[in-house]
């Protein structure tokens, strides 16, 4: 809904804004919850929240018109069958597939910030416990309110390119956590992961919804999530592994390592794609040509 709501220039500032809302649920819902459960009880707390998803159902329904491009009158709509057999047509798009493998690589070193961060910090570094809660809190901080100045203002840059800076960010910020212990420098790499972060998951989004037709977006936005399933499937596990077995600090070490092969790769992938990713994110381009 959104990249039919958004022009391809203004797609990425869309899904910033999404990450802020959502990063401030998250840090008000668990505020409000701890507040009012307690001193109204819980079942009057969950009451409440299905009577505020009624309303937003509601609102919805009666306020908010369909997104979906419209079909050619002439043309019959599609089966269920056809439905899923539209899923070849992705699978057939190389261009695609190779962002979708390269990005597996980037979303599985950023789920070591959600998976086995904080043990590595308490059991291994020997951190209190309160200072990887400083450091989630650095992060959602930072999204809500630096996420829509830095995609407002890097609205013009190459997407693919904001991927590469993206996990050069990465690349640093990951593997500072394998140096000697150092809340200063710690903090410090917080502060570099979730710079990229806020390059790389709204650029994602933007690039899935140019790359797909406008009659697709839906199945090209639902394919893309695989690159997180793989990941929070895969990359915890393996992390886990290497942590009892090896030296914890190459759990970062291997971030760095894997988010290098992903410059490479967006890089790779940007010569191949520049031109068509160039004329549907710039259509005034087609006219000067």
């Amino acid at each position: 809904m959104t990249a039919d709501l958004l022009g391809p220039q203004r797609r990425a500032n869309g899904f910033g804004i999404q990450r802020v809302v959502i990063n401030s649920t998250f840090a008000l819902g668990p505020l409000a919850g701890g507040f009012f459960g307690p001193r109204i009880g819980y079942l009057p707390l969950f009451i409440m929240d299905a009577l505020t998803s009624y309303f937003v159902a509601l609102a919805i329904f009666s306020k908010l018109p369909e997104t979906r491009p419209q079909n050619r009158t002439e043309v019959p709509g599609e089966t269920f069958a056809q439905t899923l057999s539209g899923y070849g047509r992705v699978l057939q798009d190389r261009t695609f597939l190779a962002f979708i493998l390269i990005s597996i690589l980037t979303v599985s070193a950023f789920m070591q910030m959600s998976t086995t961060l904080s043990v590595y910090l308490v059991k291994f570094q020997q951190m209190p416990e309160s200072f990887f809660g400083v450091l989630v809190m650095l992060n959602a901080l930072m999204v809500v309110f630096l996420q829509i100045p830095i995609t407002h203002r890097l609205s013009k840059v190459p997407l693919l390119g904001l991927m590469i800076a993206g996990n050069a960010f990465y690349l640093v910020g990951f593997g500072s956590y394998g140096l000697p212990p150092s809340m200063p420098l710690f903090s410090l790499a917080m502060v570099l992961i979730t710079l990229g972060e806020m390059l790389v998951i709204p650029t994602s989004q933007a690039l899935t919804a140019l790359l797909a037709p406008s009659d697709m977006r839906a199945r090209y936005v639902s394919t893309e999530r695989f690159n997180w399933i793989i990941a929070q499937a895969l990359a915890p596990l393996a992390a886990g592994a290497i942590m009892d077995r090896f030296d914890p600090r190459w759990v970062w070490y291997g971030c760095s390592i894997i988010c290098a092969i992903s410059i490479l790769g967006f890089y790779g992938l940007h010569l191949r794609a520049r031109d068509r990713l160039t004329e549907k994110q710039n259509p005034d381009l087609l006219i000067n040509r």
